[in-house]
């Protein structure tokens, strides 16, 4: 399984390390913001941005991420994963290294910069989905596709802790990170050229066994020249708009977490900065702990054949969205009592991590052949949710109260919990009968062609065996 091996781990290593190529600058800015902020006598700041430049600053990489997920959705599944991925690798890493220098240059450089590297930041998230339709077999797609997932969250974790350690290096400084991660993240763009193949018949050391592995059951032959993309079948489709809101509850679950709780405990609990920076880390260790247990969990219940891959991915989305909303509750209820705050928390993002093996990944299940178009829609649309939260938070904060924040608590219990329960009732993780060609649409059907020419291969086998 040299080949299939190969893959997953190219794919892995591109998921640990997508996340910190956007954020890395944020990390480092906001340091060098905090110094500038120190007096004189401590620290003089490199760079005189007031507020809102900063703000602009920190937004505008996303905001090129957001918009262009949908365009790089397309663009996976009409050329292929592989070209999207390497390409995008390579001009993140250039504008990841020039990063120091646009900002000494001025501010406007910085924001072009930051923008056009969250643009080719757009291609990533569908082009790994897209890949793993690919390649992850049928039986196996669930468990080693939440693995996938899970490398975004120990990608942050890994990306910030060595920046960190890089920023504290005398003489080096915070542009040492730029360096580093740009030139890492071209290496993984070369790394990506010569080890990732588009599709396992491509893969010039897979073997006939191996490829019958990968390939058996799959949904249809994705290495065909595929069909178009029938955009009014999916914008029609009611387990699409299903998808999109159990998604957009899912980033709504972690983007409160990582972008607004630290101030409730900073403001309302009054945790100090060590603390607070403490278990900044919850997230990404309880989220994958959870993911790593649900796929373990979820691929003994399918090989078992105890319950269906659809189920399956409703549960799974159910408790992960249930269990954050009865948390959300428990931290209502808690008021100022530390303990139970911070113990709801860690359940929070535990039961949010269960979600991976549910809502992550059933787009792989619903359509193989358009994952990365639907990926890339679903992932725009539930991004927006990055945005919404901070403005509302700091909307109904005004004061830093108690009170005011659990009406965040109640609209955060809410939509997530609401999500959870439209995609059960609305959702599917069935293949979509808009996944396959005209004329050919059931699974049946295309598992019944690939045994057949399994069949026709072994009979010329046997036939120039016996010349």
């Amino acid at each position: 399984m040299f080949a299939y091996g190969c893959v997953l781990c190219v794919i892995l290593l591109r998921a640990l390390l997508s996340l910190r190529v956007i954020i890395d600058l944020y990390l480092e800015l906001l340091d060098s913001f905090e110094k500038m902020q120190q007096p004189p006598t401590e620290y003089q700041g490199e760079f005189d941005w007031n507020s809102k430049e900063q703000g602009y600053i920190l937004g505008v990489g996303f905001f090129g991420y957001l918009i262009f997920q949908a365009f790089g959705g397309k663009v996976a599944d009409t050329v292929g994963a592989k070209s999207p991925l390497v390409i995008s690798n390579l001009l993140m890493g250039l504008l990841t290294f020039i990063s120091p220098f646009a900002a000494w240059w001025n501010i406007y450089a910085i924001l072009i910069v930051q923008f056009m590297r969250g643009l080719t930041q757009g291609f990533v998230t569908p082009a790994v989905y897209r890949m793993m339709s690919n390649w992850f077999p049928k039986h196996e797609r669930g468990f080693l596709s939440t693995l996938v997932v899970c490398g975004y969250a120990f990608g942050a974790m890994i990306g910030g802790v060595v920046t960190g350690w890089l920023c504290d290096i005398p003489h080096l400084g915070w542009p040492s990170a730029f360096y580093f991660w740009g030139a890492f993240t071209m290496g993984i763009g070369i790394l990506l050229y010569f080890l990732l193949y588009e599709y396992p018949q491509n893969h010039p050391l897979i073997t006939e066994a191996e490829l019958k592995y990968i390939t058996d059951g799959q949904e249809s032959d994705m290495s065909e020249n595929r069909p178009a993309v029938p955009w009014r079948k999916i914008f029609t489709s009611v387990p699409c708009y299903a998808y999109y809101y159990g998604l957009f509850g899912h980033y709504w679950s972690i983007s409160y977490f990582l972008s607004v709780h630290p101030t409730f405990m900073g403001t309302v609990l009054h945790f100090s900065m060590t603390e607070n920076g403490a278990t900044s880390c919850l997230p990404v260790v309880m989220k994958s702990v959870g993911g790593v247990i649900a796929s373990l969990i979820s691929k003994w219940l399918t090989k078992k054949n105890y319950v269906g891959v659809n189920r399956l991915r409703k549960g799974c989305t159910f408790i992960g969205a249930f269990g954050f909303s009865l948390c959300m509750l428990g931290i209502f209820l808690a008021g100022c009592n530390a303990v139970i705050n911070i113990l709801c928390f860690s359940l929070s993002l535990l039961s949010s991590g269960i979600a991976l093996a549910g809502i992550m990944i059933a787009v792989g299940d619903m359509t193989p052949m358009f994952s990365g178009t639907l990926m890339g829609i679903a992932s725009s649309i539930a991004g927006l949710s990055t945005v919404i939260i901070p403005v509302i938070t700091g909307f109904l904060t005004t004061h830093e109260t108690l009170s005011e924040w659990h009406s965040v608590f109640w609209i955060s219990l809410g939509v997530v919990g609401s999500s959870g329960l439209v995609y059960v009732v609305f959702g599917s993780a069935e293949v979509q009968s808009w996944n396959f060609p005209e004329g050919d649409t059931s699974t049946k059907a295309n598992t019944g062609v690939k045994k057949q020419k399994d069949a026709e291969l072994e009979c010329g086998m046997k036939e120039s065996s016996k010349s």
